[in-house]
């Protein structure tokens, strides 16, 4: 059960630095940009950004959205796991900064 848990934070901590990423990498990226690698490339991840992009309100949306839910996720499994650790007068508080400090800089800023 331990290392179940231990591997559903570690999968929701990696979505989360993707989602962080992704939200930084395409929204920085320019209109101007893409027609100068179309130009130079005419490849599927191109046209895939192009379509991304043609609605940065919907892709927020979902970036967000799952980046939230990841969020959410880890949080709650990694507090069930320290309370079954170690109870939950400790095991909440601690759960919580540990996720808090992990996600702010693993799935937060180094992504950025």
């Amino acid at each position: 059960m331990i290392v179940i848990y231990g591997l559903i934070i570690a999968a929701c901590l990696v979505l989360s630095a993707f989602f962080s990423s992704a939200e930084t990498a395409l929204l920085r990226g320019h209109v101007h940009d893409l027609d100068t690698e179309e130009g130079e490339h005419a490849g599927p991840a191109t046209a895939a950004a192009r379509s991304l992009l043609s609605s940065t309100s919907r892709l927020l949306i979902t970036i967000l959205f799952g980046n939230n839910v990841t969020n959410i996720l880890a949080a709650s499994v990694s507090t069930a796991l320290a309370i079954h650790l170690v109870g939950s007068e400790v095991g909440i508080p601690t759960a919580t900064a540990l996720v808090t400090v992990v996600g702010l800089i693993f799935c937060e800023i180094i992504p950025k």
